[in-house]
């Protein structure tokens, strides 16, 4: 179990959505919503390790960043990865949602993980 953010080409995920927006455009990001998922490609990455060691995985794995932190911080540490900084960021609290995961397979900060995404796929 895990939740990802990564590139896809409907723009349906919030990373993609996120950089798909019009320069100098303003948006919202939710101060009081958190998640603690990963990036697409370090769930590749875990899910290439517990293959290759399986033996060590004898139950239904959750998958989890090192911290979670709000979708605000979220979009905001997507602004400066990505260089958008042209995008205004408003602080939106009307929404309280919690979807933070308690892993069994802790991983990197997401920090580190966008970053290794960027340069994977050189953006």
């Amino acid at each position: 179990r895990t939740s990802i953010l990564g590139i896809d080409k409907n723009k349906a995920g919030l990373l993609s959505w996120f950089l798909s927006q019009a320069k100098k455009s303003t948006i919202s990001g939710y101060g009081d919503e958190y998640w603690q998922g990963v990036t697409t490609l370090k769930l590749a990455e875990t899910i290439e390790n517990c293959i290759l060691n399986w033996s060590k995985y004898s139950k239904i794995t959750t998958i989890s960043s090192k911290y979670n932190l709000s979708k605000y911080d979220l979009l905001y540490m997507f602004r400066e990865i990505f260089d958008r900084k042209d995008l205004k960021l408003v602080y939106d609290n009307k929404s309280k949602i919690n979807r933070s995961l308690i892993g069994d397979i802790v991983t990197t900060d997401i920090e580190t993980q966008l970053k290794e995404l960027r340069d994977f796929y050189n953006l």
